[in-house]
């Protein structure tokens, strides 16, 4: 659902994850500059998969390295370390464009 908004107080409404359950794009109508709104949009549809894959790189480069140099682990401890890196990315992914999110609505408002 498309939501638009007619002044920048609207916006503090958007502050709660519960207001902002079926919207899916937001358009500012009292703003012509389209920085702030694609700024806005993109916090609403952060799932934290671009963080996340970027702790899993770096997790696996880490394990090759440290493997090249004597590092033998069991399977089960590699994918321990592959499947934590992916969720601490994923969950710090979200948190940030969270964060992101209210600090573009605060400017706003």
């Amino acid at each position: 659902m498309n939501l638009i908004l007619d002044s920048p107080t609207e916006l503090l409404a958007l502050r709660s994850r519960a207001a902002r359950r079926d919207v899916s794009r937001i358009v500012l109508a009292f703003k012509r500059d389209d920085v702030d709104e694609r700024a806005i949009n993109r916090g609403l549809r952060a799932c934290g998969c671009d963080t996340g894959a970027i702790f899993l790189f770096i997790a696996i480069a880490s394990m090759l390295i440290a493997f090249e140099f004597g590092w033998r682990a069991a399977w089960w401890i590699v994918g321990a370390i592959v499947f934590g890196a992916a969720l601490v990315g994923k969950i710090a992914g979200i948190v940030f464009a969270e964060w992101r999110l209210r600090a573009t609505i605060d400017r706003l408002t």
